[in-house]
């Protein structure tokens, strides 16, 4: 009788086993027949972690053309997976040349393949000039999930058509993008010989020690997602003045005063987020990406979550950084090193610098109002709001933890709001920025993301 139930428990034991055992190997089909949200966020989540070293290293592409890049990867990745996610709508409504292909319906797809097969596809489109480190990582990605998926399909017609479909979506988001031609390609032309900035007082020239050319300056032509040509003009800036008593005199003044000398905690804030540095980091826009996948980490966001957010953020800055390059050529206010200087301290120099190339207290080469900075930290954090709610993240920015040639130690945010506002603030002890330009780039940020969140996303 006990050789009997021994015999009977072990055999339960090992059907167990063998049962777990099989559930972990990748190779066993799963059930595919289902909706996006059922699906984890890798797909996605994975590509746009690789955005943070592409960012970092991938020649011209800083600022507004990454933003611009991350609309449209964004928007790629939200079609190729919204006919599997019933509660919202395609895009494609609100862009009539948008021409995207449909899925054949009643037919089974394996909606993160088809999601990670439109982001291989249109980040390598975007991304031509990619240093050969980072187009290696980007292929083993592409060799890694397209092994994963295969596994997970039984039927062979099911991973073409998964794969076809994301592929054909990038393609056509890809195609649409190429028609903007202010903003196609710009990586290429970051920097016209033919604009030249006018002069008088309180006008933008460039600015020492290098005296670079003006970034993009026709980059507020460049095509928005939902931000109409009124939105993009911020009201007029303080009228430029060197009375001491004069609030734009003020502003130079505070500038000046929490830069000589900067204390420990705004060097802290300065340059946790000032990203403003090719190879060393990633760029502004990158950043609050880094932000988002933290976030989905925290919400163990699944991929329907994950593809919103991402388009969401994307667009929402794109559209941020027309509007505030629109402005900033329209305004062309000079940076507080050109009054400092002239009106203050003849010496003083920011605290912006990049110690890989040995470029100190230098200037961001484009108009100070308003601030870019400010502009995709507030559009971000309204975006990510509007999924996630104000109160969601409430941790550490563990961007740039462990750096040892700037303080990178994690900061501590309880809203999306918070965090936003003292990304903005980071620019007047950097020495960057005017505080008109950052007060306005929070509300011009607001406001792109409002205009992105207003698109029909849901269905009524």
């Amino acid at each position: 009788m006990q050789q009997t139930v021994t015999r009977t428990a072990l055999r339960g034991s090992i059907f167990l086993f063998l049962l777990v055992m099989a559930s972990c190997r990748p190779d066993v089909p799963i059930d595919i027949n289902r909706n996006t949200s059922q699906f984890d966020k890798e797909a996605a989540y994975e590509w746009q972690k690789l955005m943070l070293d592409i960012s970092r290293y991938t020649p011209g592409f800083r600022a507004t053309i990454q933003a611009r890049a991350l609309g449209y990867i964004g928007l790629a990745g939200y079609e190729a997976a919204v006919p599997g996610m019933p509660r919202f709508n395609s895009l494609q409504p609100h862009f009539p040349a948008l021409k995207l292909p449909r899925q054949e319906y009643g037919k089974t797809y394996h909606w993160a393949l088809s999601v990670h097969t439109a982001y291989h596809t249109i980040i390598k489109a975007y991304y031509p000039n990619l240093p050969a480190e980072q187009l290696a990582k980007l292929n083993l990605l592409a060799t890694d999930l397209d092994s994963k998926y295969s596994k997970q399909i039984a039927d062979n017609a099911i991973y073409t058509r998964s794969k076809s479909f994301g592929k054909a979506v990038a393609e056509a988001v890809y195609a649409w993008s190429a028609t903007d031609s202010i903003g196609h390609n710009a990586y290429l032309r970051t920097a016209p010989t033919d604009y030249v900035p006018p002069t008088g007082g309180g006008k933008w020239q460039p600015t020492v020690p290098d005296f670079s050319r003006a970034f993009v300056p026709y980059w507020g032509k460049v095509r928005t997602f939902a931000m109409s040509q009124a939105d993009k003009l911020s009201p007029a800036p303080l009228t430029y003045s060197t009375l001491k008593t004069s609030e734009y005199y003020k502003q130079g003044q505070e500038i000046y005063n929490l830069t000589t000398p900067i204390s420990y905690d705004n060097q802290w804030i300065a340059e946790f987020w000032s990203d403003d540095n090719p190879i060393q980091t990633c760029d502004p826009s990158t950043r609050f990406i880094s932000i988002l996948n933290q976030t989905l980490v925290k919400r163990n966001a699944n991929l329907e979550m994950a593809v919103y957010a991402y388009a969401k953020v994307g667009m929402a800055m794109s559209d941020g950084g027309v509007a505030c390059w629109h402005s900033k050529y329209t305004y062309n206010v000079e940076r507080p090193v050109q009054f400092i200087r002239a009106n203050i301290a003849s010496a003083w120099v920011t605290k912006l610098n990049n110690p890989l190339i040995n470029r100190m207290g230098y200037t961001p080469p484009f108009p100070a109002y308003p601030s870019g900075h400010s502009v995709f930290g507030a559009a971000a954090a309204d975006a990510m709001i509007s999924v996630f709610g104000n109160d969601n993240y409430y941790d550490y920015d563990r961007t740039h933890e462990g750096r040892t040639d700037f303080i990178g130690k994690p900061r501590f945010f309880r809203t999306f709001t918070q965090m936003a506002q003292e990304n903005a603030f980071s620019r007047i002890p950097l020495g960057v920025h005017w505080r008109m330009d950052c007060d306005e780039g929070l509300r011009l940020g607001k406001l792109a993301a409002q205009k992105v969140n207003g698109l029909k996303w849901v269905k009524s």
